[in-house]
């Protein structure tokens, strides 16, 4: 079923998306279709497929543009508030979507009743992970010149390899 126990590729598209707006919607609805099939060789009903990719576009691109117009979420984490902003929506979200993905495949017969709540509960951790450790670092990468230029040019590379480590690990 393509549940992985960390999901970068999550992170990513939450970060491309509060960067881009939800005009990207479509956008993504297609490129984690093509990923789920061309990429991971799901093997699912097309009608899971379709619908799994309409579920993860539409609530994260919901998640993004409730950051930017309702919280005014600044990508640079300027703020504390930015931070926590962000933990508390995308864990809304990935239980959102970890539900509804674990529910759909649940009713397309793919997955036991039984499994549903550890299936849920991987598929939150694994977004959850992704997010946390992928899009903050994504979305700070365009301060990073500016910093270093302020900040000199050891402490530049100081947040860099941290941020490195970090997806690493």
């Amino acid at each position: 079923l393509g549940i992985t126990p960390w999901n970068p590729h999550t992170g990513l598209a939450l970060a491309w998306l509060i960067r881009h707006g939800p005009t990207r919607a479509v956008t993504l609805f297609a490129a984690v279709l093509a990923g789920d099939v061309a990429v991971r060789g799901l093997s699912l009903p097309w009608g899971t497929l379709i619908a799994a990719a309409a579920v993860i576009s539409a609530v994260y691109t919901g998640l993004a543009t409730v950051l930017k117009r309702l919280f005014g979420f600044d990508p640079a984490f300027h703020r504390t508030r930015d931070v926590v902003v962000l933990l508390v929506g995308s864990a809304a979200a990935t239980a959102i979507v970890a539900m509804a993905l674990v529910a759909l495949f649940d009713l397309s017969g793919l997955l036991a009743a039984a499994d549903f709540r550890q299936a849920a509960l991987r598929q939150w951790v694994g977004d959850i992970i992704g997010i946390v450790v992928v899009t903050p670092a994504v979305l700070r990468a365009p301060s990073w010149r500016a910093w270093r230029e302020v900040s000199g040019v050891g402490r530049y590379y100081l947040e860099v390899a941290l941020a490195a480590t970090a997806i690493a690990g």
